[in-house]
């Protein structure tokens, strides 16, 4: 605030979109994703104890879903998925013009769906879920295990038996170049994600999904084939009824999500 020279007397509030396990209510990060040993972080209590104003947090999928849902793909929309996959898998939901969070206010899990119970050991300690096929971490863990079990590929051109090298954009480079087992490493992560997708489209009916995150944005093949893969799953039905695309930039469309957090606070106050 100092460093803009923002007023603070025109400031209602502070909107925060954080990765993990969120209870909205109470503005506490149960589980801090990109850190796990950070538990049960006061962050609404403490920003409020040290400035004054109104604090609201959530789950970042879902100010990212509300960001598309008041100001992108989902304006006039009342039903919308928003996914992320990144260093993890998570989705937002809106259904009816609100966030779906369910009894304890955390946000839904797509990201550990179990979609192949006898698949992939996740980090979270259970066996199939999505995030252990469709993450980026994921992806280069499966694609490494995969060298190491001996696999060509034009990975080992670009990395050598240094496989701790092959980070996800190298395995989408490679892929986008017609490499065979980066297409199959792809596949099977858009394969998996695709049966959670189809799932979440048979039980919430959705008019909008929108793909997002560091995968989609390093591969143009793996948007197709989730979007392709997904349709194909779909009950025939509801196939004619769902619009898929790809998150589109825009400055600050995901930071005035999660500022709306704050506007609906004091309406709803």
């Amino acid at each position: 605030v100092t460093e803009k020279g923002l007023d603070r007397s025109k400031i209602l509030g502070v909107g925060i979109g954080a990765p993990g396990i969120v209870d909205y209510n109470r503005g506490i990060i149960l589980d801090f994703a990109i850190a796990h040993q950070l538990v049960d972080i006061h962050l609404k209590d403490y920003l409020w104890e040290r400035t004054g104003w109104e604090i609201a947090i959530d789950n970042n999928a879902n100010t990212r879903a509300l960001g598309e849902y008041w100001y992108g793909f989902g304006a006039g929309c009342q039903n919308l998925i928003y996914v992320i996959c990144s260093e993890g898998v998570g989705n937002g939901i809106i259904i009816d013009g609100k966030v779906l969070r369910g009894k304890n206010n955390f946000t839904t899990g797509l990201g550990h769906m179990i979609v192949n119970s006898d698949g992939r050991l996740c980090n979270c300690g259970r066996h199939g879920c999505i995030e252990a096929y469709s993450s980026t971490e994921a992806l280069e863990k499966n694609t490494q295990e995969a060298l190491k079990n001996g696999l060509k590929s034009l990975l080992l051109e670009k990395a050598g038996t240094q496989f701790e090298k092959v980070d996800y954009s190298l395995i989408c480079h490679c892929a986008e170049a017609g490499d065979s087992l980066c297409l199959q490493m792809l596949e099977e992560a858009a394969y998996y994600l695709s049966i959670g997708l189809s799932n979440q489209i048979g039980s919430f009916n959705p008019e909008l999904i929108v793909l997002s995150g560091t995968l989609f944005d390093a591969s143009a093949t793996f948007f197709e084939r989730v979007k392709t893969l997904t349709l194909e799953k779909i009950f025939s039905p509801l196939a004619g009824g769902v619009i898929i695309k790809k998150r589109q930039v825009r400055d600050n469309l995901y930071e005035v999500g999660a500022a709306t957090l704050v506007f609906k606070s004091f309406f709803n106050d």
